[in-house]
């Protein structure tokens, strides 16, 4: 008599009950696309029962009792998006022993991308009982949709006064004007690693979307939202490239409010939540005073109240006149000249001549230069001298707005042919409450040409006008 022993391998494993670990437990949905339903977080735990099969599908209860029990290896395979970059699955070596009866239900797989994936099952040897029985490689449906557990800020900045293109470059900006925030926002899983299949269909924020980013300030006690007025948004900017968006550029104004306040050192942050309900991984400022963290820090933003001051100026008939523009400030008690501004400049096309007087006639208006830039606060606009030694006083305004319209307290005037402004100076935030408490006034002056302006020691004179 002889005996021989004989070896009967499974035909395969069957992965099922594929859901979410962690409450609420949701089910694999098995997504077909980018616009599929979510499983959950690129890092997270996600549960797996593995079954040792026949070739009928009955399970084999001996699988695991082995005097060496084998295990089973689940590989995954990334199936979108493609060309993607394939990501890791943790605890996907199951022991043996974790199987009971040719069943074992494990909790901890968790998959690392961004993502729709498979799992192919196979003996963990890769030889049962080092006998070659086969059992062939099984796959599963499709897994996911894997999405980012988190968002990550880096490298914020603020390019002060955006509008203008200071050079040098502006150290503040005032309330009313555009400023650009800049950062880097990368999207990662639970681990903190960059999620690189976040780009393409599988982005779910758009970052050309202004209001998609919640962007917030707070200087002191005085919050800029949008909810509350006190900030408005413009146009966004930036791409996903391989789960970074490295160029997002968010134009924002910190918009004056009715009575001069100021000035502000406003810390400004951003609260962005894709349509998955990803959000910030650290939140480390709070929108309002006393309030909790609710966005995470971009930058600090200087704010000043500001408005333009053109003074009167009194000469000789035959020579040109320097009339002084002076940026001022708001400093918490007064209004102050605003040395920091050496950027704001008016042209020619943003002056009006009218209300002429004596012997000045339109042929008398003209501005002695192509731009008046200001220097520390401070500069002047030119006016050419009377021709045929004409002499008297004009009044001048300068449209600050977005248009040529002028909106001085001079109104209603009517300014010559050929004396009315051409553009706007579109620095309507540089308006001033010259004649009531309203800051929506135009700067205006006189210039005189050829009268007497009294002597030195004189302490005051006024010209009824």
């Amino acid at each position: 008599n002889s005996t021989s022993s004989h070896v009967t391998a499974p035909a395969r494993f069957a992965v099922t009950n594929i859901k979410q670990t962690a409450s609420p437990n949701l089910v694999n949905p098995g997504a077909a696309s980018a616009t599929g339903s979510r499983f959950v977080k690129a890092g997270e735990s996600f549960t797996a029962t593995v079954t040792a099969q026949t070739t009928g599908g009955a399970t084999t209860p001996n699988f695991g009792k082995e005097s060496t029990p084998e295990g089973v290896l689940l590989t995954p395979t990334l199936v979108l998006p493609s060309g993607g970059t394939s990501g890791s699955l943790s605890n996907g070596t199951i022991a043996g022993g974790s199987f009971s009866n040719g069943v074992a239900t494990v909790t901890n797989l968790a998959y690392s991308e961004v993502g729709i994936i498979n799992l192919t099952s196979t003996v963990a040897s890769g030889n049962y009982i080092n006998t070659g029985g086969a059992v062939a490689a099984t796959t599963t449906t499709n897994i996911g949709r894997f999405y980012p557990a988190q968002f990550a800020l880096s490298g914020g900045t603020v390019t002060h006064r955006s509008g203008s293109s200071c050079s040098p470059a502006s150290a503040f900006t005032y309330l009313g004007e555009n400023f650009l925030l800049g950062l880097t926002l990368t999207a990662q899983n639970t681990a903190g690693a960059t999620t690189a299949n976040y780009s393409g269909a599988f982005t779910k924020l758009d970052p050309t979307s202004a209001g998609d980013w919640n962007v917030a300030g707070l200087g002191g006690t005085t919050t800029f939202t949008t909810a509350n007025g006190r900030l408005s948004l413009g146009t966004a900017s930036g791409s996903w490239t391989n789960g970074v968006a490295s160029n997002v550029a968010i134009t924002a104004n910190a918009t004056r409010a009715s009575a001069a306040d100021g000035p502000f050192s406003a810390t400004f942050g951003v609260a962005p939540t894709d349509s998955d309900g990803v959000t910030m991984s650290t939140l480390n400022m709070a929108s309002t005073s006393g309030g909790t963290a609710d966005r995470t820090s971009v930058s600090l933003v200087a704010l000043r109240f500001g408005r333009l001051r053109l003074g009167n100026a009194v000469g000789g008939q035959s020579r040109a006149l320097s009339l002084p523009l002076t940026a001022q400030y708001w400093n918490g008690t007064a209004f102050d000249t605003n040395t920091l501004d050496s950027c704001t400049a008016i042209a020619p096309t943003h002056v009006s001549f009218g209300n002429l007087r004596k012997t000045l006639t339109t042929a008398d208006t003209s501005v002695s230069g192509t731009s008046f830039p200001l220097s520390s606060g401070v500069g002047a606009l030119k006016i050419g001298a009377p021709l045929g030694g004409r002499y008297g006083t004009m009044d001048i305004a300068l449209s600050l707005g977005s248009s040529a319209t002028d909106a001085s307290c001079l109104q209603s005037w009517t300014p010559g042919s050929g004396d009315v402004a051409t553009a706007g100076a579109n620095l309507s935030f540089l308006r001033g409450a010259w004649c009531g408490s309203t800051y929506d006034k135009d700067p205006s002056a006189r210039a005189s040409f050829g009268l007497y302006r009294g002597a030195d020691a004189m302490v005051y004179q006024r010209e009824n006008y």
